[in-house]
């Protein structure tokens, strides 16, 4: 039998340790590390495991639409849309074929591939397993910074990576709270990708997005919000805020002390925010498409001769600097 002080002696303790693992399961989100960073998660899927599919679908050819009159059909991401165009427009007057383009998510491209109704699809991060079809080779074209974009009336100029983890989790509720003014923070977010890994967003689970999270669907609505909005910040691709800030409607932060326009920093793996863009062709018997393969090669020279305007770090550059290749695959960052 135990003595009433023994009993108050364990009962402290279990209420203590049940404290702690309270703390440490508010801490710990996702299974991915302690404090919930993103970067303590894979940033990419392992491209090995693919989805199995039946003879009958192996056996079928790749037919576009009845509504698609072309030499060869793409899906591209709507992020990079205005970039890309262009290009695709360009390379076909060259060659006098003609190319159709649409434009959507990695859930588009996932369901023209599963139908066999593209020639090339586009995906902003690393593949899931259901988008590793039989005959489904990736080519990576390189990697862009997702920089985080506050009102241009902010005093603050740079957060660290801890604090933007708390931001939009409701930890950090006020600009003072880091040294800005007594302003209520409103985080901004576009909800997208949710299956797929990748590096491109502070929270790996949106559901544990701070309660005065503002929501939007699109790029420009994120965009457009924060600029009208004082103790807003959003996310995005660096390509896409970069026209706003040129027109001082949000300006860019840094990030633990690495200025997002400094490629450098992200080409090395040091800068812990980014989207990587890989499109897809066919291979083997009825599958294939001659013009597909020209298509992607000029996809990787444009980007590399663009790079610096466009704020992406392109495939060579990965590779020099010792990001993980499957082919021509971007798979892994660099080893450290």
């Amino acid at each position: 039998m135990l003595c009433p002080v023994r009993k108050k002696t364990r009962s402290a303790i279990l209420i203590l340790l049940l404290l702690m693992m309270a703390c440490s399961a508010t801490i710990t989100w996702g299974g991915q590390g302690t404090h919930g960073h993103l970067s303590q998660a894979p940033a990419f899927a392992d491209p090995d495991n693919t989805v199995a599919m039946t003879p009958k679908w192996i056996a079928q050819p790749v037919k576009h639409p009845e509504s698609v009159n072309a030499d060869v059909s793409v899906v591209i991401s709507f992020q990079m849309a205005d970039v890309w165009e262009p290009w695709f427009k360009q390379f076909a007057k060259q060659k006098g074929v003609n190319i159709h383009v649409r434009n959507g998510a990695d859930g588009t491209s996932a369901g023209a591939l599963r139908r066999k109704e593209v020639d090339i699809a586009c995906f902003c991060g690393s593949p899931t397993k259901t988008d590793r079809m039989p005959g489904v080779e990736f080519y990576t074209v390189g990697v862009v910074p997702v920089v985080f974009y506050a009102n241009v009336s902010n005093k603050i100029d740079e957060l660290s990576m801890e604090n933007v983890v708390k931001i939009f989790r409701g930890e950090i509720t006020n600009w003072s709270e880091l040294g800005g003014e007594v302003m209520s923070i409103v985080p901004v977010a576009r909800s997208h990708c949710k299956k797929r890994r990748g590096r491109w967003r502070p929270l790996n689970d949106m559901d544990n997005l701070s309660p005065t999270t503002i929501k939007v669907g699109s790029i420009e609505d994120a965009l457009d919000y924060v600029a009208a909005t004082p103790g807003s910040i959003g996310y995005e691709i660096l390509t896409r805020v970069d026209s706003y800030a040129k027109r001082d409607e949000v300006k860019v932060l840094s990030l633990d002390q690495m200025n997002p326009y400094d490629l450098e920093s992200l080409g090395t793996g040091e800068y812990p925010f980014y989207r990587s863009y890989s499109f897809t062709t066919w291979t083997g018997a009825g599958l294939e498409n001659p013009l597909a393969s020209d298509v992607i090669d000029m996809l990787m020279k444009k980007t590399e001769e663009k790079a610096g305007k466009i704020f992406f770090v392109p495939t060579v550059e990965l590779r020099k600097s010792g990001w993980q290749f499957k082919g021509d695959e971007l798979v892994g960052e660099p080893l450290k």
